[in-house]
């Protein structure tokens, strides 16, 4: 073994919360002794693993929810929209525009029998929030809506809307959501390789103070390799079948072109 192995520096497949803590613990080990090209790469590493925090935020937001709790949420975001239309009946004379006149006639559309059918069972409920929905987009009530209620509010029933299908199993989970974190994961994890390289490059054997900073500045690697090859299947442990892909997320590990990536070169 010479005094600086890169065997050591390769990449298992982690979690995604693995990966990220790899990356602060690099930025932090890349102080002011680091090489000028390695702190550049650092920058590159930084804003990756930014990315990758706020995709994988959206991941969270987005699971999938019990048939109860996504009713309940359905129920409000119907109740929510609809007290705000209703709201301008309050005070119409005291308008001065068409706000009032504008906001019963959506809401004729929406909800003309009132919010009764939230008290429907589970899928009879979908299916009237469904068709509440589809009017929205199908008869360009939507510029109106943000207009009087509130593009939130718009956006809050529909999301809403979307996870109830979901919890009750009408409509697929939007796998893109995961797509994207999988994505932003392989960039971290590029961006990562590349700094691993950029040390690796200011290495000679034969000047050890050099091979002392490498390594000072690597070490959050090494300890990374151990647990993530921990947390794998023992027929996985295998150095050489490093991967870029995420371990807490579905989806195969492996490089856009199909192939399991190698070393670290």
């Amino acid at each position: 073994m010479t005094p600086f192995d890169m065997d050591q520096y390769r990449l298992p497949p982690g979690s995604t919360a693995d990966l990220l803590a790899l990356a602060r613990a690099l930025e932090a080990a890349c102080d002011g002794d680091a090489p000028d090209n390695a702190r550049k790469a650092m920058k590159k590493v930084r804003a990756s693993a930014a990315a990758l925090a706020v995709e994988w935020d959206k991941k969270d937001a987005a699971k999938p929810l019990s048939a109860r709790d996504a009713d309940t949420l359905v129920d409000r975001a119907h109740k929510a929209l609809g007290d705000r239309l209703a709201a301008y009946a309050l005070v119409g004379e005291l308008l001065d525009d068409t706000s009032a006149a504008d906001a019963a006639a959506v809401r004729a559309r929406l909800y003309p029998d009132g919010l009764g059918f939230l008290k429907l069972k589970f899928h009879e409920e979908w299916a009237e929030s469904d068709k509440r929905v589809r009017r929205i987009e199908e008869e360009g009530l939507r510029p109106a809506l943000d207009r009087l209620a509130g593009k939130m509010f718009v956006d809050a029933l529909i999301e809403a809307h979307t996870r109830y299908g979901v919890a009750l199993g009408i409509t697929k989970a939007d796998t893109s959501v995961t797509a994207v974190v999988i994505d932003a994961y392989k960039a971290l994890v590029g961006a990562i390789e590349q700094y691993i390289r950029v040390v690796a490059g200011t290495v000679f054997d034969d000047e050890p103070e050099v091979v002392e900073l490498a390594t000072r500045l690597l070490r959050p690697v090494v300890a990374y390799r151990e647990r993530a090859l921990a947390a794998l299947p023992g027929k996985k442990r295998n150095p050489s079948e490093a991967s870029t892909g995420p371990t807490d997320l579905p989806g195969e590990s492996t490089n856009s072109d199909g192939r399991t990536p190698g070393p670290v070169r």
